[in-house]
């Protein structure tokens, strides 16, 4: 059984109680790091909004990120597939 650990997470000024694997907690830290950089640079851009606008424009640039990434490791297998199609047609060449 995993090995699960309770954490406490601050974000736009609200805790939020979670319960994570333990090898999680680095990267739920940043995440939630990342979040909150990012409303603060979203405060200082677009002052005058509300807390719910700053954490949708946070949400979208996390979505689009991982969206981009997503791609990048699609495009990644596809070019591998490619790769391995030939080198199989090259062994095949080679025993004609």
């Amino acid at each position: 059984m995993e090995d699960k650990i309770n954490i406490r997470i601050t974000i736009a000024e609200r805790v939020y109680p979670m319960i994570i694997d333990r090898d999680e907690e680095e990267i739920v830290r940043k995440a939630a790091r990342g979040i909150n950089e990012l409303l603060a640079k979203y405060k200082r851009t677009f002052s005058g909004h509300d807390i719910q606008d700053y954490l949708v424009m946070a949400a979208l640039q996390y979505s689009k990120d991982n969206l981009r990434h997503k791609v990048g490791e699609e495009d990644k297998k596809f070019e591998n597939e490619l790769i391995s199609i030939e080198r199989q047609l090259d062994a095949i060449i080679e025993q004609q």
